[in-house]
């Protein structure tokens, strides 16, 4: 049997549709060619949501700032949490839920933060309004978390973290109805021998795993935001208990309660074609074990169900 190098794996990791647009993008291009490149391409996407009646509407001055962040993790309920904030009558959204405007290499090339490019996706509807997005990779990305301080210090986050194991088998599942071929098992091993080599991977990478090593990413936020303005929630809380955590959220955004439907039904969910394996899922939470130990140390909470098999849940 070959031995995959370490370049072979790096490749391997890259997701299906980045190794696609690696042919048009190039792997060599000049940083300028790039950086005009995803640029434009934000751009493209951006304008391309601006529906005939938010056209009628100005864009977000430059001196009103995005005030909240539903910032992760991905595959653990941001997108349904955004629609049931977006129902207040106090909270305005981008064009697009994900901008993904901080992790766009194109507009970070120097140390300043191009404000314009990013209001751009925000319709104003008044100054009295809390304007907000849910990009699910700000938690996970270092340099995100920092631009995003530097933008605004005054920012609030919201983080919704799941079980590892589910997350990362989600996050899978949901590449593998999209056109991943490749199995979740040989993804994980390559993953778990590069974090062992290199540490988690923040760009360029799958990341099933090191999406789900949420320690570093705590840390990483408390180091740039006080306390007061960061919450954390746990996936099941929320998945069982919507109206009482939407409650908090609203809270801790400074907005007042108000009758929200919470029914509304399931939000970026794609059936899955397969279950996780037995085996597979207790070498995972065999790994994960010491990084789910650490996490209930920073957050106090008992996170007992992580660390069983979902067959015993």
């Amino acid at each position: 049997m070959n031995v995959p190098t370490e370049r072979s794996n790096r490749f391997a990791t890259l997701s299906f549709g980045a190794q696609l647009a690696m042919a048009a993008v190039g792997k060599k291009l000049p940083q300028t060619w790039t950086g005009i490149y995803h640029r434009r391409k934000y751009t493209k996407r951006i304008r391309k949501n601006w529906t005939p009646e938010l056209l009628e509407l100005p864009r977000l001055p430059l001196d009103i700032p995005i005030s909240f962040m539903v910032a992760g993790a991905q595959k653990a309920g941001t997108s349904a949490l955004i629609r049931l904030l977006e129902q207040h009558p106090k909270v305005s959204l981008p064009v697009v839920k994900e901008p993904h405007f901080f992790n766009n290499l194109g507009f970070f090339q120097s140390k300043s933060i191009p404000v314009e490019a990013y209001h751009a996706a925000f319709p104003f509807r008044g100054s009295q309004m809390l304007y907000g997005e849910g990009t699910p990779r700000t938690m996970f990305s270092p340099s995100c978390v920092e631009r995003v301080s530097k933008y605004n210090p005054q920012m609030k986050l919201i983080c919704i973290l799941r079980d590892p194991v589910s997350r990362a088998f989600s996050a899978w599942n949901m590449n593998h109805i999209r056109g991943e071929f490749r199995s979740f098992e040989r993804l994980i091993n390559i993953e778990m021998d590069l974090i062992t080599r290199s540490g988690p991977a923040h760009q360029g990478f799958i990341n099933y795993l090191s999406r789900g090593l949420y320690a570093n990413q705590i840390v990483q936020l408390r180091n740039h935001f006080p306390e007061a303005q960061l919450k954390f929630i746990e996936y099941d809380d929320f998945k069982t208990r919507n109206e009482r955590v939407l409650n908090e959220c609203l809270e801790f955004l400074g907005l007042t309660p108000c009758q929200i439907k919470t029914s509304v039904g399931k939000v970026n969910t794609y059936q899955y074609r397969d279950t996780i394996h037995p085996t597979i899922e207790k070498k995972l939470r065999d790994w994960f074990l010491p990084e789910i130990n650490r996490i209930e140390e920073l957050l106090e909470w008992d996170l007992s169900q992580w660390k069983v098999s979902s067959r015993n849940k």
